[in-house]
């Protein structure tokens, strides 16, 4: 049985590797489609700023044991305003004066500490071609209204599985929805661009899960917008995520 902690833990580091993976994109997708794999669209949630991300995110797990609620922030620097762009090191990054943890494998800012994220106040100390900066804002986030039309706390394999969205505004891309198992490395993606949708999952979709065991469901909400730092426009990215589990026999 996984503890508390580690479940925790692995919902952070997933939400983190959503971001990453999707804000490191420079297309944006004007599908009008209801329900896509993501493996199908082009590059469908492109937010990524032309020389980089400054990206906050917040987010909440209903788990059986409990609710729990984490923040999240995330940094990207590019050499380049290219889609080929590599990410950089751009001296030492601090939000809300707290210092944002830089991983040099991959070069990536993220901090997942409970920061105080409704103002936040950057500094950027500089390295090379990212200029040193000072600047605040209050983020925009997402709001979700829906989580009471999300499924119970058991889910019959044999039955299927629908996933009602609604109650979902102040987004500026499509909405992500990812369905996943902690003890496995299977995850059913989707993405919707129409608000009230319904997912669908059928008992052969569920089928790549264990049974007697939990799955998450988890929809990542996203706004974008641009800021203009030393000449150079940088995406900001205010985001929502909230997961809900469920027993799945």
């Amino acid at each position: 049985m996984k503890t508390n902690a580690y479940l925790k833990r692995k919902s952070l580091a997933s939400l983190l590797l959503i971001f990453t993976l999707i804000f490191s994109c420079k297309k944006k997708d004007t599908s009008a489609s209801n329900e896509t794999p993501a493996a199908n669209t082009t590059g469908s949630a492109i937010l990524g700023g032309d020389w980089g991300t400054f990206l906050s995110a917040y987010s909440t797990s209903k788990f059986l044991y409990g609710v729990y609620e984490d923040s999240l922030i995330n940094v990207n620097f590019y050499d380049s305003p290219l889609s080929t762009h590599s990410r950089i090191y751009g001296g030492t990054v601090s939000v809300n004066n707290t210092t944002v943890m830089f991983n040099s494998n991959g070069n990536i800012y993220a901090s997942s500490n409970n920061i105080n994220i409704k103002t936040l106040k950057w500094q950027v100390s500089g390295s090379g071609t990212v200029a040193a900066s000072s600047f605040s804002y209050v983020p925009s986030y997402p709001v979700y209204t829906g989580a009471n039309l999300l499924p119970g706390d058991t889910v019959l394999k044999s039955n299927g599985l629908n996933i009602v969205l609604n109650g979902i505004s102040n987004t500026t891309h499509p909405t992500y929805i990812y369905v996943g198992q902690s003890n496995s490395s299977a995850t059913i993606t989707r993405s919707i661009s129409i608000i009230p949708s319904t997912i669908t999952l059928n008992p052969t979709d569920l089928s790549v899960f264990a049974s007697n065991y939990p799955i998450s469901i988890r929809i990542s909400m996203f706004n974008y917008s641009t800021l203009t730092l030393n000449n150079k426009q940088y995406g900001i990215n205010a985001n929502r995520d909230y997961t809900k589990e469920c027993f799945l026999k």
